[in-house]
């Protein structure tokens, strides 16, 4: 999935923003695109019997989309994954905001190679390498990656780290880098894993196989720049994000303001996994599975969104 946000138009006192969506799921055809905001409709019966749901979600969305000045839409096809946008008209901030002093971001003039099956890790790793002004390629497996090492090296322009996915389908990350550390022309590489916790390894295990650093999914930008710089800097493993159950110090995270969140979810799944991500962050959650109990529990905000969406139902 990649999120996208651009600027589309702005006045002294206005800005109007775009927010984009795209996954690389089932698709929708055309035909069914032109129906999926109105209230009770999916694309079609067979997909709500194998993913539930009521319908309602993006007819509420466009309220919402419609209440804040913008739109909604989506662009689709079948078997190429969608986009799903809004736009959103928004006040600016009365007054300039002085920003602090502080460090700019920069890590030394490494070249990295990020090593991933999926097309969208791949395209979000190279957006973040460039923000850092990194010099960087990408491939989408373990054979594409010792070929471009080999002749990076012999060209005299070898790479100084590897990002490796843990899980890739003919050579996983760690079949990769015992072929790296065995080679003496790529031994001096330093190797980087990124993986899931149901996928972790103990960390003297890593350390074998010649990893510097490691990082969970998802982690946030902070820490992949955290796990590079000191997995170039240092020939010890970089810890980051470790497992609550490892029994290892935590790192120390940012403090995030102590908002209350009203999750709006009918799938236990899907409540469960929204649950987890947001109590990591830090929020007290309440959950709603349908739309009554969301009015129940914050009545004044959404009263008049129900009473549009019941106009919109006559």
């Amino acid at each position: 999935m990649f999120v996208n946000v651009t600027l589309v138009e702005q006045t002294d006192t206005e800005a109007v923003i775009q927010f984009e969506v795209s996954d690389t799921g089932i698709g929708i055809d055309h035909d069914a695109q032109a129906r999926l905001f109105q209230p009770f409709t999916q694309a079609d019966s067979s997909t709500s019997r194998r993913f539930g749901g009521t319908g309602l979600g993006l007819a509420i969305s466009k309220k919402l989309a419609e209440l804040m000045g913008g739109r909604i839409g989506v662009r689709s096809a079948p078997g190429r994954g969608s986009t799903f946008w809004f736009t959103a008209r928004l006040d600016k901030q009365p007054a300039r905001v002085e920003a602090g002093p502080s460090t700019p971001l920069h890590l030394p003039a490494a070249r990295v190679l990020v090593v991933d099956l999926n097309a969208t890790s791949r395209k979000i790793l190279e957006h973040q390498l460039s923000l850092w002004s990194m010099s960087h390629d990408a491939v989408a497996n373990g054979s594409e990656a010792l070929r471009l090492l080999h002749d990076k090296a012999a060209s005299g322009q070898p790479f100084d780290l590897a990002i490796l996915d843990r899980k890739m389908a003919e050579m996983d990350a760690l079949t990769l880098a015992r072929r790296i550390k065995s080679d003496p022309a790529l031994a001096n590489l330093k190797l980087v894993m990124l993986t899931s916790l149901n996928q972790m390894l103990p960390e003297a295990e890593l350390k074998t196989f010649g990893f510097a650093g490691w990082l969970f999914k998802p982690y946030r930008a902070s820490q992949l720049f955290n796990c590079l710089a000191n997995a170039l800097a240092a020939a010890t493993p970089a810890r980051l994000a470790q497992p609550r159950s490892s029994g290892r110090p935590q790192p120390v995270t940012p403090a995030i303001p102590r908002f209350r969140v009203l999750l709006a979810e009918d799938d236990k799944v899907n409540q469960r996994v929204a649950l987890a991500q947001l109590n990591k962050l830090g929020y007290a959650t309440d959950i709603a599975a349908n739309g009554f109990e969301v009015r129940a529990r914050h009545q004044p905000r959404f009263a008049s969104v129900a009473r549009d969406m019941r106009g919109a139902e006559a």
